[in-house]
């Protein structure tokens, strides 16, 4: 079994030694010259066991390729058609396996064709190990002259099976007794080597084709008996030489022996070399590495001494300034400490004013919520009057509505009239069945004016209607805001009421009507109960932070009475209004239904109806007015209760101002303690000034320690250095003897050649002697 690497284009094939190939840039069995193949890259073994080649990284900084796969310091199993790459962009090479033992002169690299395309320089050297299997890799020519007894018989017996690879031998001449003119064609003779590669002995077999010019018989007879006394001389000649080297054979054997032990330690002492290369070029990156790392420590060290010469200016100058701050702070301190006492006065000066200002703000407050609820008295009057004005409004379109009952109603009858009277005229017009008459114009006209009286019902009918259903849902949705509005106030205005609970009624109220206008009755009456919710909220806030919890109790009991007495005068309102709304509707279907039975007995039910609404809405006048009576009454309570908590928030100021003089008075006394304070703390101060000095001194002690440590950590990587050239010195020693093992090798490889040189011309001598 052969391996071969075959370049791409297929003109270079690079043939595998039958152990191990090593291949790199250098010193190697394939030689690659490229700047991305390390000296030793990788290496090609063939396993006797597994019967396959194995491809070996050396460790590679650019790797090794198999199929487009990288194979970094490990090995793979290589199969036929497998294409190899050594390094990042290196030549690809097919690797080829040839199972067939052929007889072919091909040298260790041929080229088939010229390629332009290789841009790496790839060489083969063939090592002397290889020339020990005796195959020969060159073509030779032997002349016959030189060897004029050589015998054309058959292969011995003892030459062995094998062959080696051909030589080509043009025999110009035969020997003295030999036909002169006669010559051999080329490849006549082929030499076969014996199966022991110790052995090399020639044996020749004729293979040829003599061409003899046509002579006469007898000269042939004659050389035919003379040839065969020669071969009968030869054949007792090579008997002996065959017993002779049947008696050699225990000696070769040992001598081969000692070759094969030594070209496995050859081999061994090779694999060792290959190991040793890894090592020393992953030695070479630790040491590489190590170095940066030196490099960066003493830069490290360089930067911490430049950073201890700056604080030692550093500190020069903050010495310096210390002292001038000494100085300065000496005759800064007094001012300090007079400008702390009147910095102090005017600070307590401040907070008196401040709390003289809150109070006055206070005042100002509660001076403000009484004109804000001034104002809503004025806006709940306005209110009343709106609501007054709108049932005068009201009065007028049911007055209006009456008036418009009797124009119809005078319309009908003058309508029934004519419609009589056209009928009358009509049943005079036909008195015979069979004559075609004209119609007179008076009758026409009437006709015109009937269907126009009809028309004129039909669209008073539905205005009349439309005017209902818009009063209905107007009615309906003041029925339904107002019962929210006053469902909200009830809840809101209990005897237990708080800020928050005000606040959330509120943002109810906001959320209910938000499409409602302003100027609407809805609008009105929310405006008018956010205002109350509004007041009652500040008068609570006020309260509350003004005013003592006992005090604000009862003026909690007093507010809720208020609002309580607010809320019954609106459900009252709301009552009356629901109630006007509900004789509106009735009002308006009892019109409605007039107007289509049109009868007399409906007018007498109206007349009735109208005067009882019209006492009604008379007692209902009387009611709100007390009612108002009511309301101002209450508010003139408030404005008393309020009067009376302003007089008690001025009892209050003046105790205030007494107390902030007593204050004033212990702040005095303060002053006086803090004064001795500032000199505890002068004389802290000149205990610090004594603790920074001995800091000082301290800080002078860790310099020099750690100027020391720099000190030991600069004997620390001279150490390290040392340690390094020995390492180095280690390497180059290991580098020496692996040259010395090479030396060694190559005199080894050169000493078997030189044997073997020797046996063969030993050899070649005692044949010609023999011949001779």
């Amino acid at each position: 079994m052969k391996g071969f690497l075959h370049s791409q284009d297929g003109s270079y094939a690079f043939p595998l030694g039958p152990k191990v190939t090593t291949v790199g840039r250098e010193n190697c069995d394939i030689s690659i010259n490229s700047p991305q193949v390390d000296n030793q890259h990788a290496l090609i073994e063939y396993d006797d066991e597994q019967r396959c080649f194995i491809l070996k990284d050396l460790n590679s900084t650019t790797g090794t390729y198999v199929h487009d796969c990288r194979v970094q310091n490990a090995a793979v199993r290589l199969s036929h058609g497998d294409f190899l790459r050594f390094g990042f962009n290196g030549l690809p090479l097919e690797f080829r396996i040839d199972q067939q033992q052929q007889e072919t002169t091909m040298p260790s690299i041929y080229q088939r064709q010229s390629s332009s395309n290789s841009l790496q320089l790839i060489t083969q050297t063939i090592p002397s190990r290889r020339t020990t299997n005796g195959i020969i890799n060159h073509q030779q020519q032997i002349d016959v002259r030189q060897n004029p007894g050589f015998s054309l018989r058959g292969r011995p017996s003892s030459a062995g099976n094998k062959r080696t690879p051909a030589i080509i031998m043009n025999t110009s001449s035969h020997g003295s007794n030999g036909v002169r003119d006669s010559h051999v064609r080329s490849n006549a003779w082929t030499i076969n080597n014996t199966s022991n590669p110790g052995r090399s002995v020639i044996n020749g077999s004729f293979s040829g084709e003599l061409e003899v010019p046509c002579q006469d018989n007898n000269e042939i007879t004659n050389r035919v008996d003379q040839l065969e006394k020669e071969v009968k001389g030869r054949d007792a000649e090579i008997r002996e030489l065959n017993d002779r080297l049947r008696s050699l054979e225990p000696l070769s054997s040992t001598f081969t022996n000692e070759v094969h032990t030594l070209r496995s330690e050859l081999e061994k002492v090779k694999r060792e070399k290959q190991a040793a290369s890894g090592l020393i070029s992953s030695l070479q990156r630790e040491l590489h590495s190590k170095e940066s790392d030196l490099v960066k420590l003493t830069r490290e060290i360089e930067g911490l001494k430049t950073d201890s010469r700056d604080k030692d200016l550093r500190l020069q100058s903050l010495q310096a300034k210390l002292n001038l701050l000494r100085d300065r702070g000496r005759a800064e301190e007094d001012r300090y400490t007079k400008e702390k006492e009147l910095v102090n006065l005017r600070n307590k000066i401040k907070l008196a004013e401040q709390q003289i200002n809150e109070l006055n703000e206070s005042v100002n407050r509660l001076k403000s919520q009484l004109q804000d609820t001034e104002k809503q008295l004025l806006r709940l009057n306005q209110n009343e009057q709106n609501l007054k004005q709108e049932y005068e409004q009201t009065r007028e379109q049911l007055a209006e509505i009456q008036r418009n009952e009797t124009i119809l109603k005078a319309d009908l009858a003058n309508a029934q009239k004519k419609h009589n009277e056209f009928c009358t005229n009509i049943w005079k017009c036909f008195p015979h069945d069979d004559d075609d008459e004209e119609y007179d114009e008076d009758q026409h006209n009437i006709v015109e004016q009937i269907q126009q009286l009809q028309q004129q019902l039909d669209q008073s009918r539905n205005e009349i209607e439309r005017y209902r259903d818009t009063h209905s849902s107007s009615n309906e949705q003041l029925r339904v805001s107002l019962g929210k509005f006053i469902d909200i106030l009830t809840s809101a205005m209990q005897e237990q009421t708080t800020a928050n609970n005000l606040l959330h009624t509120r943002q109810q109220m906001i959320e209910l009507e938000e499409s409602a206008d302003n100027d609407s009755v809805i609008g009105m009456v929310k405006r008018a109960a956010i205002n109350a919710v509004d007041s009652h909220a500040r008068l609570l806030s006020g309260i509350n932070n003004l005013v003592i919890k006992h005090d604000d109790q009862q003026d909690d009991l007093s507010s809720n009475e208020i609002f309580a007495l607010i809320n019954r005068q609106y459900e009252e309102l709301q009552r009356e209004k629901e109630n006007l709304l509900l004789e509106h509707t009735s009002r308006e279907q009892t019109f409605r239904f007039e107007l289509e039975k049109i009868t007399a007995e409906k007018d007498a039910f109206w007349q009735q109806r109208f005067n009882d609404e019209c006492d009604r809405l008379r007692q209902e006048n009387v009611r709100l007015q007390n009612e108002y009576d009511e309301q101002t009454r209450s508010f003139s309570d408030r404005l008393e209760t309020t009067t009376v908590q302003n007089s008690e928030y001025l009892q209050r100021w003046n105790i205030l101002q007494t107390e902030s003089a007593q204050k004033i008075d212990e702040l005095t006394m303060k002053l006086q303690e803090y004064e001795r304070e500032l000199t505890e703390q002068k004389e802290q101060q000149n205990k610090l000034t004594g603790t920074s000095e001995k800091q000082r001194e301290e800080f002078i002690r860790n310099e020099k320690e750690k100027n020391a440590t720099i000190q030991d950590l600069n004997g620390q990587v001279e150490v390290y250095k040392d340690q390094v050239r020995q390492f180095s010195k280690t390497i180059v020693q290991l580098e020496k003897n692996l040259a010395e093992e090479q030396e060694k090798r190559m005199r080894i490889q050169t000493e078997l050649e030189n044997v073997d040189k020797h046996r063969r011309g030993i050899y070649l001598k005692n044949l010609r002697n023999k011949s001779s």
